[in-house]
This record gives C-alpha cells, sequence and structure tokens, in this order.
C-alpha cells in the first residue's frame, strides 16, 4: 500500500479529535473512514438536489402538456347484422336542469316546511332544513320560533296540517311562486283553510360527496323565501 506520508500526517497530527491510546496506523485508519462518510454524505447530498431538480423540471412539464391533452368520449356499438364494431365520437352537453325539477323541489320544500303532525312533521322539518342555506338557514328558524309547530301539537292533541300546492311558477330565474292552501284541523273537527303565497329563492349547487348526492341530488339550495297569506280566499 502507498500512503501520503507528508501531507496525511500532517492532518493526523491536526486533528483534536483523535484518542489519545491511538497509533499512527490507527489514526490514519479512523482518518479514512471519517473522511469517506463526509464525502459519501456531500456526494448523497449533491445527487439528491440534482435528482430535485429533475422533478421540479417534470412537473413543470406535465404542468404545461396537460392542457394540451382533449378526451373525446367514444360510443362503440356492434352491427347487428355485419358484425362491424363502429366507433364514433359523442359530444359531451352540459347538464341542465329541468324546470319541472326545480318546480318539484319548491313544492317539496313548501309541504315540508307547512307540515303539522305528530308522526311526519319532525322528518319533513328535517327535510325542508337541509335545503336551506344562508339567509334562508336565519329565516327557517325564526319560522320554527313564530309557528312552534312541535309546541301546538303538545298543547293540542289531534291537530293536523296538510298542505295543497295550487300552483309553482318558475319563469323567472332563480325565483320559485308558490300558491298553496293548507287545511288544518283538531281529529275530525272542521277544517280550517288558508291560503299561502311564497317567494323562494334558489340556486343549484351540485354537491361533490356521497352524502350531499344522496340527499340532494340536484343541489338544489334555497338562499331566501317568504310566507304571505293570501288575502283573496
Amino acid at each position: 500500500m502507498f500512503f501520503r506520508s507528508s501531507s496525511t500526517a500532517k492532518k493526523l497530527n491536526e486533528l483534536g479529535n483523535m484518542p489519545p491510546s491511538l497509533n499512527s496506523e490507527e489514526k490514519r485508519v479512523f482518518s479514512q473512514l471519517l473522511v469517506s462518510a463526509q464525502v459519501q454524505g456531500a456526494r448523497w447530498c449533491i445527487f439528491a438536489f440534482v435528482e430535485l431538480l429533475l422533478m421540479v423540471v417534470l412537473v413543470a412539464a406535465i404542468s404545461f402538456m396537460t392542457p394540451l391533452v382533449k378526451t373525446i368520449p367514444y360510443m362503440v356499438k356492434v352491427d347487428n347484422d355485419s358484425g362491424q364494431v363502429l366507433a364514433t365520437p359523442v359530444q359531451a352537453q352540459e347538464f341542465v336542469v329541468s324546470p319541472k325539477l326545480i318546480a318539484a323541489e319548491g313544492r317539496n320544500f313548501v309541504r315540508n316546511l307547512m307540515s303539522i303532525d305528530p308522526f311526519l312533521s319532525r322528518r319533513d322539518l328535517a327535510r325542508a332544513s337541509t335545503r336551506v342555506a344562508g339567509k334562508a338557514r336565519a329565516e327557517f328558524k325564526e319560522y320554527l320560533a313564530t309557528e312552534r309547530p312541535f309546541e301546538r301539537m303538545a298543547k293540542t292533541p289531534g291537530l293536523i296540517r296538510t298542505t295543497e300546492i295550487n300552483s309553482a311558477d318558475v319563469s323567472q330565474d332563480n325565483i320559485i311562486f308558490i300558491f298553496a292552501q293548507t287545511s288544518e284541523r283538531i281529529s275530525s273537527g272542521p277544517a280550517l283553510l288558508t291560503k299561502w303565497r311564497f317567494t323562494l329563492h334558489y340556486v343549484i349547487e351540485p354537491s361533490v360527496d356521497e352524502k350531499g348526492l344522496q340527499d340532494n341530488p340536484l343541489g338544489f339550495v334555497i338562499t331566501h323565501f317568504e310566507r304571505l297569506q293570501d288575502s283573496l280566499q
């Protein structure tokens, strides 16, 4: 083996962390192991830095190329006579909510909101509460505080109120006008008929989570509603 006697010996003598019990040969081996570990660590640091730069370049390239990729769906059909496989591109169309579906959501909300029934009111009001947001949430709480359906049912056993929807107007964007009539009675007593006009402001915000899609697949959300008693009896 060949050693660099001059420079290595000088460095060994300058090392202050060498155990005093080591001889020159042992000190040389110890210093080589120490320096070798330091060199290896420096090399791995440089390698990791270069690899990081490459990953940044790769992510930038993918981000730049992604908008250039266009996905085209195809409809594949098999001809019954010839057995030939035909693939034709399909034009994706934006989903447009039908006015009938919007009117149905508005009718259901009014029925659930006005429900007074010992067996159904809790469920109906819970469903109505899932359709309100923002200002309508405070209006819903105010309605419950004013109407007090559960307190009325507790004080008057047999109290039932049903709601019949006469018409629903969805001709204006994000507004539904609903005309309804309630029939309120105690057990088999005479019914008290009252006509109402509802104004519902809504938005369509489809949910992205599974539970939201199950509870409200259309994404129908009421942001403001008003209830007025119709003077035309």
